[in-house]
């Protein structure tokens, strides 16, 4: 309510920007569009596939005087991601997004959403599922589903 007060405004479950001064980097990773990281530990996603580099310096540092910058996979699980990412924003999820991309309703994958949203953690507005107000502070309730 103060950061509301002083003229920022949330866009994400835990950042607020003045005059849209948001995140770029994080709203890429929020709305499941590719992304590169680099340097040591830095994650990536590209052509849906997630990998990450060391997290170790000293071998990062010899990855690269030796010309194999090497990666690590780990899975990367459309639905879920989306869900656990998409949540993030406050705007949510686009049902009719999920439904054209994955050709299934997003109820119907996760009918647990119902129960939520009669428990006032979640709303549907304007064909998204969002947060609540009140969602916003017992998110992970909702995020142990996925």
């Amino acid at each position: 309510d103060r950061l509301t007060l002083a003229g920022y405004k949330q866009y994400e479950v835990s950042n607020f920007a003045k005059d849209d001064a948001v995140c770029l980097h994080n709203l890429r990773i929020w709305r499941d569009q590719d992304y590169l990281g680099v340097g040591v530990g830095a994650h990536s996603k590209m052509h849906d596939k997630r990998f990450t580099h060391t997290h170790r310096l000293k071998h990062y540092l010899e990855s690269i005087e030796q010309g194999d910058l090497s990666y690590q996979y780990y899975p990367y699980e459309a639905k879920r991601d989306l869900m656990l990412m998409g949540l993030r924003l406050i705007e949510g999820v686009s049902l009719k997004q999920y439904q054209i991309r994955f050709k299934t309703h997003l109820y119907d994958d996760y009918p647990v959403l119902k129960t939520y949203i009669k428990q006032g953690l979640l709303e549907e507005v304007s064909g998204m599922i969002r947060f609540t107000k009140k969602g916003l502070f017992l998110g992970n309730n909702v995020f142990e589903i996925f």
